[in-house]
């Protein structure tokens, strides 16, 4: 049980100093909201062990060649508990009681700074740099120095984000000549704190120090992200309460046995159980029996391992990931009572779809699990009322959605790294919760691979200290910790032997690969569109596939051949697409009895997009996308023939521009047997050597950076080098007229005008407001599209954070979104 230090002795009028006023109820006295924060911290300790996890994390910190002892350990743990206890105490001064709260104790005091956070972190400071003198060794004190002031900065940052820590003292000593701040506080040693000539304060001089410390830099900056997220997850909860009069529900998953239970209940449970007492049981269904092999091989691996941290599952495409990974988590979830929650995160709105539509199938959905992307809307929750009858509980359903509170979540990796790296108050709410959690990451060699080593760096480090059990799953997994030179390995291969699948002639030999014409070069749409036709002739009654690495190629040969091929359906499919087009068009293609069907697509195609194609044509991108490519031909591994083309267009390096792998395409023929053969491993050996040597070499890439910047706590230089999608993107909103098939209209510059209406809406609260623009996005999702250079003209209005113009009719052909004709539109209008 931590012991809180007696604050309110060193505060002359405790029970005059407010911390919120409301119209709807009374004053909320400072120390109540001390306490109450307090009492969160307490509640996620009990919902969650993150006193075990932040203890966890002390014990192991080590001090020039051991770890901390036990009494030091308690005092950082008192330093920790204390930044969130203390975080709003500078707000006893009286320029902010008079000019912010309005208090009428302090109306006739004199204006001046109005602050109050980096007030909280020199009193912070004075109180503990007296608990620092007495419990440690003067010649280690200067390493607690560090980490009490690395702890007021995060106390200093809890009403703004994070920053740099590089003018962190000079802002204390401003504060600290400003007397008058101070007047309520008893204890006058806090102006005897060496602020002034900063040279003589152990903080400035850290920088010196770190080589004799030898200090972990990625757990220390852990340790300190975590604090935030507590500091300003733990003050929102209690502000809330304040508020609203209500307890916050945390949302953790309660009962993993009624999940189990609905899960084992399955149809396709039952048959993989079948399946391993009788090998005979599908018989008749070959692609079943490898899918419950596969399924069986991975339970077993993880009840040998589960203690491990980081689990790789590779498997084909088609060969039942999605299933494999629920039956993983509810496994873990199961035999560690201590994890509390299930992430599923994905680069692509389109696998949480398909994913969602899977986990629908076992449970329920804005109950058990939740979509949160930007164009789904808020579940809502509704509460009772005796005159009012259900009224919508706006303020919990908007804290639910901020901290992601649901036992289940799918979301996409932005906010995972938000949560890791992130700076931004809201983006550092999810950091706690996913402390003693099961995160699923899917795809991962989707992300930017410049930064791979970086990524499975602080991936195994949080997963570690945090408690994170984190499958990594993908058709084409790299197996990126060889890039970490680790003496003993923390992750486990669930499946042994991937080959063994890949090379399964269900698998390897559904789809026969040709690379003909390859030979002819850099080829052009008339050769294409020839090739094709020739293609097609000969193979009436099937449903072809071509692929573009580029929307404005697959537009032209969309508009070049959507009408020259006799008795041929020609649909398009894009990233540009909204969800009814997209659906309709899925729809059609999945239609039984839809002949001579020619899809143009881009790589929205190859993820979260379960179809089954005769014939594919590909331009040549990266390995992997040839892979997830191929899934979408032959998938039920029941067509004859069926046959992938490969051609190259485009080029390569200007779509994937830093991505190592473009080093490494089809235009080679060994390339083109690692294809062939299903051996990822190989390929990736390649890869991973490639962008290792790129880390090691001595410029701002190099791995070294990442580790001063964690130590210096660099959170801005963190959160640039992790970033990732690095192109800038604006949203533009286009007005016009949206027709659906059944003859309903929708007017985009009504729907603008609405989403103008609801901002302006004087009547409604902030968080009411966020609630109805969620729901409100499912009509302006269809007039949204992200262009990637910024818009400088007068011509289009940027407000309310879109560009909008009004008539956009011009840029829509045969109701999709023209954006080459919108990019010569603005020609010289871009800077």
């Amino acid at each position: 049980m931590i012991s809180l230090l007696p604050i309110k002795e060193y505060i002359k009028e405790p029970n005059k100093i407010y911390a919120h006023t409301s119209s709807n109820s009374k004053v909320e006295l400072l120390f109540d909201h001390l306490e109450l924060t307090f009492f969160y911290y307490q509640e996620l300790c009990k919902e969650k062990n993150i006193n075990m996890i932040v203890q966890g994390i002390i014990q192991n910190m080590k001090i020039i060649d051991r770890c901390v002892n036990q009494q030091e350990s308690e005092l950082i743990y008192q330093m920790f508990v204390h930044a969130i206890y203390l975080h709003d105490i500078g707000k006893i001064n009286p320029s902010f009681q008079k000019q912010v709260i309005n208090n009428p104790y302090f109306l006739k005091e004199k204006n001046y700074t109005s602050e109050h956070s980096i007030i909280s972190a020199l009193i912070y400071i004075d109180l503990f740099t007296e608990q620092v003198h007495k419990k440690v060794l003067p010649k280690v004190q200067t390493y607690f120095y560090h980490i009490l002031y690395s702890f007021a900065y995060s106390i200093s940052r809890h009403h703004g984000y994070l920053k740099n820590t590089e003018d962190f003292l000079k802002k204390l000593y401003s504060i600290q000549k400003n007397k008058l701040c101070f007047s309520q506080y008893k204890r006058k040693k806090i102006f005897d704190i060496p602020l002034r000539n900063i040279e003589e304060n152990p903080f400035e001089r850290r920088r010196d120090l770190y080589p004799k410390w030898k200090m972990d830099s990625i757990s220390f900056y852990i340790l300190n992200k975590l604090l935030y997220s507590l500091i300003v997850g733990c003050d929102y909860y209690a502000t809330y309460s304040y508020y609203t009069g209500k307890k916050v529900d945390i949302g953790s998953l309660q009962s993993i046995d009624q999940f189990c239970k609905r899960y084992t209940q399955s149809h396709i449970y039952n048959g993989i159980q079948k399946y391993q007492k009788n090998k005979e049981y599908f018989k008749k269904e070959p692609i079943n029996a490898l899918r419950s092999e596969l399924f069986l091989e991975a339970i077993e691996k993880l009840d040998k391992y589960h203690e491990k941290n980081i689990f790789y599952l590779e498997a084909p495409t088609g060969s039942g990931k999605t299933n494999v990974s629920i039956a993983l988590a509810l496994k873990l979830l199961k035999q560690h009572s201590e994890l509390k929650n299930l992430f599923y995160i994905f680069p692509f709105n389109t696998l949480v779809d398909q994913t969602a539509e899977t986990l629908g199938k076992y449970f329920e959905e804005n109950k058990d699990y939740v979509k949160i992307n930007s164009i789904t809307p808020i579940v809502q929750k509704v509460e009772k009322n005796i005159d009012k009858g259900e009224l919508i509980d706006y303020e919990t359903s908007y804290l639910d959605r901020q901290f992601m509170h649901y036992p289940i979540v799918l979301t996409s990796h932005i906010n995972l790294f938000s949560a890791f790296f992130g700076i931004g108050r809201e983006a550092n709410f999810l950091l706690q919760r996913l402390c003693n959690s099961v995160v699923i990451i899917d795809e991962i060699q989707a992300y930017r691979n410049d930064i791979w080593r970086e990524i499975i760096l602080f991936l195994d480090v949080f997963s570690s200290l945090l408690n994170i059990k984190v499958i990594i799953m993908s058709a084409t997994l790299p197996e990126l910790h060889q890039m970490l030179d680790l003496k003993k390995t923390s992750f486990v291969r669930l499946i042994s032997n991937p080959k063994k699948y890949y090379n399964h002639s269900l698998f390897q030999n559904r789809v026969k690969l040709n690379f003909d014409l390859l030979e002819k070069g850099v080829v052009h749409l008339d050769f294409l569109k020839q090739n094709v036709g020739e293609i097609l002739k000969n193979n009436l009654g099937k449903k072809v596939l071509i692929e573009f690495i580029t929307k404005n190629t697959a537009r032209e040969f969309y508009n070049q051949v959507k009408d020259i091929y006799p008795n041929w359906t020609v649909l398009e499919l894009s990233g540009d697409d909204n969800q009814y087009i997209r659906q309709k068009v899925i729809r059609k293609i999945k239609n039984r009895n839809k002949k001579n069907l020619l899809v143009i697509a881009t790589q929205v195609i190859e993820a979260g997009i379960d179809i089954d194609m005769d014939i594919g044509f590909k331009d040549i991108s990266l390995l992997d996308s040839e892979e997830q490519f191929l899934g979408r031909i032959n998938r039920s591994c029941m067509k004859q023939n069926a046959t992938a083309y490969f051609f190259h267009l485009d080029p390569i390096e200007k779509v994937y521009k830093k991505d190592q792998r473009i080093h490494y395409t089809l235009l080679d023929k060994d390339i083109q047997e690692y294809l062939k053969n299903k051996d990822f491993k190989g390929y990736y050996n390649l890869v991973l050597k490639r962008i290792y040597e790129a880390t090691e070499k001595f410029n701002s890439q190099n791995m070294k950076a990442v580790y001063q910047y964690a130590l210096q706590l660099n959170y801005e230089e963190i959160e640039k080098r992790m970033t990732l999608i690095e192109d800038k993107q604006v949203s533009l909103f286009l007005g016009y007229i949206f027709t659906k098939d059944d003859g309903s209209i929708m007017d985009g510059r009504k729907v603008w005008k609405k989403y103008v209406e609801l901002l302006k809406d004087p009547t409604k609260d902030y968080a009411q407001k966020k609630v109805e623009l969620s729901v409100l996005m499912k009509e302006m999702q269809y007039f949204i599209f992200n262009v990637t250079t910024y818009i400088a003209n007068q011509n289009y209005d940027e407000r309310l954070g879109y560009y909008y113009k009004e008539y956009g009719d011009e840029f829509i052909e045969d109701g999709k979104f023209n954006r080459k004709k919108f990019q010569e539109s603005t020609e010289g209008l871009f800077w």
